[in-house]
């Protein structure tokens, strides 16, 4: 009787649970560090941009930073999605963006798959800024349901 109880319990609640990402949602909300995808909803980019010090005040050299930074973090962002749109394979043994998204592609070509994935990037949005003494630091994500098979399966 008893182990039929058992059994019953332990199916029961095998039935309730569902399986998990490898990653947990509310993780990936504190990840600061890393660049690419964090999971299949979730594309994450960092701008960084060093602090010019011009003879303006000090809250317009530090918008120019941000502003810098989040050019760069959008370029970031337009290049990984054009990586998995053709699927172009990264490094293994990289722990670097350069590493994992190798190819290069010209400003020319940052413009026009800017405006391709337009109504993809524009949910993009600044998860954080930050400005230390030398430099400034924007992390721009994009979060929509399967994006990777969004980019994937894109059609304008």
């Amino acid at each position: 009787m008893f182990y039929r109880l058992l059994i019953l319990l332990i199916f029961f609640l095998l039935t309730l649970c569902k399986g998990t990402s490898p990653f947990y949602d509310k993780y990936i909300d504190y990840n600061i560090q890393d660049e690419g995808f964090l999971n299949h909803d979730t594309l994450q980019t960092i701008g960084i941009s060093e602090i010019r010090n011009d003879d303006e005040n000090k809250n317009f050299i530090h918008q120019k930073c941000l502003y810098r930074a989040e050019t760069i973090a959008k370029e970031r962002m337009v290049s990984v999605i054009v990586h998995t749109y053709f699927s172009i394979k990264g490094n293994k043994n990289a722990n670097s963006f350069l590493g994992d998204y190798p190819q290069k592609i010209t400003k020319a070509e940052i413009v026009y798959w800017s405006l391709y994935f337009e109504p993809l990037l524009i949910n993009s949005y600044i998860f954080l800024e930050k400005i230390h003494e030398t430099q400034c630091m924007v992390i721009l994500r994009l979060k929509e349901k399967d994006l990777i098979k969004k980019i994937k399966d894109w059609k304008p």
